[in-house]
């Protein structure tokens, strides 16, 4: 008995590792959600890149470097890449950055959707504005 229940916590703990790969900066998987903001004098770029394991990383453009950061609940990704996935991209439009912008990237294996606002007059639709601040809520604003 004492051998079955060993086996069986080999195999739960086994199972947990597998099932949560961590990824380092240098090797990310393709689905991605990257948002951020960027320009003004130096142009600058922060980014964010949120994968569906909840892992969080942080990319400079001045820097060119990616670090990670927090990691949020898998189930809660997986809503923002739901969300995303669901967005009618021809439906967004174009992107109109100005000059300080924000932007929304998602990657999946074979697309890329991007779009990017900050223009004088240009509003971005609703429900990709209310993606945007629910992430930077969710993973950058404390």
């Amino acid at each position: 008995m004492k051998q079955l229940i060993f086996k069986n916590l080999v195999l739960l703990t086994l199972l947990s590792i597998y099932s949560c790969k961590t990824y380092q900066p240098n090797n990310l998987p393709s689905k991605q959600i990257i948002f951020g903001n960027g320009g003004g004098i130096t142009g600058a770029t922060t980014s964010y890149i949120l994968l569906q394991n909840g892992q969080v990383f942080k990319s400079n453009s001045l820097q060119n470097d990616t670090t990670a950061l927090l990691k949020i609940k898998p189930k809660i990704a997986k809503q923002y890449f739901e969300q995303l996935n669901d967005l009618d991209w021809q439906k967004v439009g174009s992107s109109q950055p100005g000059n300080t912008y924000q932007f929304v990237t998602y990657k999946t294996v074979d697309s890329t959707q991007r779009i990017a606002w900050g223009a004088a007059g240009y509003e971005v639709p609703t429900n990709l504005k209310n993606i945007y601040d629910a992430l930077k809520k969710e993973l950058i604003e404390e």
